[in-house]
């Protein structure tokens, strides 16, 4: 048997590594994970000894509960500049009704851009989803805020999937 030239293992070797890097780009890239899982995050008011971080948990039996009728807001920060390609939303209303939640993203708090706004009837342990057309790119702040509900504003589970930039 023929043995290679160092020249053409490392020939080989190039080529091997540009099209592992070429098939990484047309693949997408790194799988999207939920960014928001034990993020910081603040909201406009808290009810009781209800946290905010419950919604950021992973377990959609904890509760957030803001104590207030609408509006009232849920911000969570990633952290890092993120592609945001969707948004779950596990909702906790009692009763069920009629609702209006608007989503949005900044790359620095203070300056959010609306998503989408979700309207239409609610109730608790329903699951809603954002999913902004082509992804959201360099986002580092998610806010829920809710307009208009006939309860008071709370969340089971809020989940950012995308990737860190």
């Amino acid at each position: 048997m023929k043995s290679m030239s160092r020249t053409t293992l490392a020939l080989a070797a190039v080529a091997a590594l540009v099209v592992a890097v070429a098939l990484f780009y047309l693949l997408g890239g790194p799988a999207p994970s939920n960014l928001a899982l034990g993020r910081a995050v603040t909201a406009s008011a808290s009810f009781e000894s209800s946290s905010p971080a419950s919604v950021l948990d992973g377990d959609p039996s904890t509760v957030w509960n803001s104590g207030t009728f609408p509006p009232a807001w849920i911000e969570i920060d990633l952290g890092s500049t993120s592609r945001i390609e969707s948004i779950g939303l596990i909702v906790e209303q009692t009763p069920a009704g009629p609702s209006v939640h608007t989503v949005s993203v900044a790359t620095e708090a203070g300056h959010f851009t609306p998503v989408e706004v979700l309207s239409g009837e609610t109730f608790a342990g329903q699951e809603l989803t954002v999913a902004p057309g082509g992804a959201v790119r360099d986002a580092r702040f998610v806010r829920v805020e809710t307009t208009s509900s006939g309860s008071w504003v709370a969340w089971r589970e809020i989940e950012v999937w995308g990737t860190t930039r």
